[in-house]
């Protein structure tokens, strides 16, 4: 296996503060990366991208071109705290953003998500593992979003949310309320429509989910009633 090679900056980027790149990272035409920044092993910024800290972000990350990776927090008077934090083998397309954080634990994404054009992840969300954002979501501040769940294009989500694992929010969804797990939601707003039963597989489940919290949950959000009466999903991101 031959040595990673050392990174490699076009020579029309702008490189200002501290900043660390690993082995085989290559920073593509007109790009501006502002420290702190450091950026792992093998991953790629496409050209006219932006990156600005402070940032950390893992190997193996594709980002295309286009891109902002930490963008001020859009918050009226609200002032970046805590750090982005990026794991592992993520693709952001063209146009994605991920905006800094208003808290001490800032935002954060796992690994292995694809982000598609023009995804937009506002200030403290924190996104989990094997995430797909199809083109143009759009997740308000604080959303909380757990493994494995897959968001349709267009799909707006309320600040503050809480997207269970494999759940799917079906395109043009506007979601005002925590979604359960492996549950199908769409519309405006979104309510729920099925479980999401081509997940069952993975996980060797022959029938609906079930129980009492699972009955609540769906009873809730169907119902016209505050959001902050929905039972949460507790496992972390």
């Amino acid at each position: 296996m031959s040595a990673l090679q050392p990174a490699t900056v076009h020579e029309t980027a702008v490189l200002e503060g501290e900043i660390i790149l690993g082995k085989g990272v290559h920073i593509g035409s007109f790009c501006h990366i502002v420290g702190p920044v450091i950026i792992g092993d093998m991953t790629t910024v496409g050209s006219h991208s932006v990156v600005s800290g402070p940032i950390e972000i893992g190997c193996r990350n594709t980002v295309q071109s286009h891109c902002v990776l930490g963008s001020h927090p859009e918050s009226r008077g609200a002032s970046v705290n805590g750090n982005i934090t990026i794991g592992d083998d993520n693709i952001f397309c063209d146009r994605s953003v991920i905006t800094h954080g208003t808290l001490t634990l800032g935002t954060s994404v796992g690994d292995r998500n694809y982000f598609l054009t023009g995804s937009h992840v506002s200030h403290d969300c924190r996104i989990a593992d094997d995430v797909t954002m199809a083109h143009n979501t759009v997740l308000g501040g604080h959303v909380t979003v757990h493994k494995g769940a897959t968001f349709g294009i267009g799909t707006t989500v309320h600040q503050h949310s809480t997207i269970g694992a494999y759940s799917m929010l079906g395109m043009g969804s506007v979601v005002t309320r925590d979604v359960p797990p492996f549950a199908l939601v769409a519309g405006n707003p979104a309510s729920f429509r099925r479980w999401n039963t081509h997940q069952f597989g993975k996980f060797n489940m022959e029938s609906d989910p079930s129980g009492d919290d699972y009955d609540k949950f769906v009873a809730l959000f169907n119902h016209d009633s505050h959001r902050k009466q929905l039972v949460p999903w507790r496992e972390n991101p």
